[in-house]
């Protein structure tokens, strides 16, 4: 036998090993992935977190240096190439946010910061009044502007005059699209922001389901149409019990085969991650079995994500199967996708917990 050639193969096989435990991918050992300790969760980044910082280091220069073409070029080329992230989120969404201050990012900037992007945006509209990308932007910027004013708290928490302001901004940003209409050139983007503006402002049913529906055919493989249509159908909003499972239930059957249940887990996972419910399967008409089997495909097609493994770790928690938990704890390690646990490290370790022990 060559001794050589096996310390050689068993040098690198423990390399790969180890590799897999750094990257998230399988832990050869049930045992000590049941008694992860907390410091050694390892935080690792989304891939939403992952595409805006790219994003984030073309986006930023161009602003710095005013440069308008740059960012017109690189819309267009994530409008054109529709990618995404496994989640379902467009990169060119991504884009949008990063350009217009993302309201759900923690570290918002201050005021001064707010009126000088506005000023910015303005001014590409002036120097390309044709740009459907700058006026979208602008657009998308007044909404996010609206809700730096309320807040997010109860309604019983909004002072009158931040509602008043909020309702203002909101007017702003439909102005922006109703004056856009003109622009030949369309955006998804563009009907993803009409329908945050009519959730916002209350809008009958109706009318809802005409921006959905007139979303969707302009662009059907964009998931957050249906994302926001099932905002607004939750319980919370506009919608009773049973609504928006019917309504994904619909929209997935319409668009039929696998990627018709991709849309529906990625429906699915949406609302577990906004954290309305506090047993996703037990208090609402979701199917399990059709969850897994879109997160299976999300998972082949995205067999690197962490933040589908975790998701798929997670969900099959919430619907009591232990055995497919189990084996994508064990493929991811101990990484910790904070766009799935929001931070809660106790309870990451609480479910790995109960997947991992016999």
């Amino acid at each position: 036998m060559n001794w050589s050639r096996v310390k050689i193969l068993t040098a690198k096989f423990a390399t790969i090993i180890l590799a897999g435990l750094i990257v998230g991918h399988t832990s050869p050992d049930r045992a000590a992935s049941a008694s992860l300790q907390p410091e050694d969760v390892r935080i690792v980044n989304s891939e939403v977190a992952d595409v805006s910082a790219g994003l984030s280091g073309q986006i930023d220069p161009s602003v710095i240096t005013t440069n308008y073409d740059a960012l017109e070029s690189l819309a267009t080329s994530l409008r054109n190439s529709k990618a995404e992230t496994s989640d379902g989120t467009w990169h060119l969404l991504i884009f949008y946010r990063l350009l217009t201050f993302d309201r759900n990012d923690p570290n918002k900037p201050p005021e001064t910061e707010w009126q000088a992007r506005q000023k910015f945006l303005k001014d590409w509209i002036s120097a390309q009044p044709k740009s459907i990308t700058a006026r979208v932007a602008l657009a998308s910027f007044y909404v996010n502007y609206a809700w730096l004013a309320r807040g997010t708290g109860d309604a019983s928490t909004v002072s009158a005059a931040d509602q008043k302001l909020f309702s203002h901004r909101m007017g702003q940003a439909l102005q922006v699209l109703v004056e856009a209409e003109v622009i030949t050139n369309q955006c998804p983007v563009d009907f993803d922001t009409m329908q945050q503006i009519q959730l916002s402002r209350g809008s009958d049913p109706a009318t809802a389901k005409k921006e959905f529906n007139a979303a969707n055919t302009y662009e059907p493989h964009y998931s957050a149409f249906c994302f926001n249509q099932v905002n607004y159908l939750l319980p919370r909003s506009f919608g009773d019990e049973g609504d928006w499972e019917r309504f994904a239930t619909k929209s997935a059957d319409a668009l039929g085969g696998d990627q018709g249940d991709i849309l529906y887990a990625r429906m699915v996972w949406w609302v577990n991650n906004q954290h309305v419910y506090d047993d996703l399967f037990k208090d609402t008409g979701c199917s399990w079995p059709r969850v897994k089997n879109g997160m299976s495909l999300l998972i082949k097609r995205y067999p690197d994500s962490v933040s589908a493994c975790t998701e798929m770790a997670y969900l099959a928690f919430l619907a009591s199967d232990r055995e497919t938990s189990r084996s994508f704890f064990l493929r991811i390690g101990p990484s910790m996708d904070n766009s799935v646990w929001a931070n809660d490290k106790a309870h990451f370790l609480h479910v790995h917990k109960w997947a991992l022990d016999e």
